[in-house]
């Protein structure tokens, strides 16, 4: 408000409250080919944007069985029996204000079959395994 000479009499403050959810998106659906006994898959690749900016981004795996272990925050170890699985991964974004907007994606498992062999020797016990 300004009085006759234009000078600030008073001075209001409206708060601002940011009710408009980030904008995730997901990676595309991608197969992970295992090599080795055990692999460590690092979480990442989805894109968040937001009118306020973003907080964070954080990856949780829906469901995981024996064969798989999450490690937080991105990373997820599968071994030998996770071959023909698929994960569902959900990804969350929370912007500045707490608002948070979520997308899910798959992870699928693709692999030789690992056959373990045991053998014994010299009255020690011996696991071999076979890639093929």
């Amino acid at each position: 408000m300004y009085d006759s000479s234009y000078r600030i009499t008073k001075i209001l403050f409206f708060p601002i409250v940011d009710a408009i959810a980030p904008v995730v998106a997901c990676p595309k659906p991608y197969t992970v080919v295992l090599k080795t006994l055990t692999l460590n898959i690092t979480l990442h690749g989805a894109k968040a944007h937001d009118n306020i900016g973003i907080k964070s981004i954080e990856y949780l795996p829906l469901k995981i069985d024996n064969s798989t272990q999450y490690v937080p925050p991105t990373t997820l170890l599968v071994s030998r029996h996770s071959v023909g699985h698929e994960y569902l991964i959900a990804v969350t974004a929370a912007d500045l204000e707490g608002n948070e907007a979520e997308c899910i994606y798959t992870i699928s498992i693709e692999g030789k079959i690992i056959k373990e062999n045991l053998f014994r020797n010299n009255s020690q016990l011996f696991v071999r395994f076979f890639l093929f």
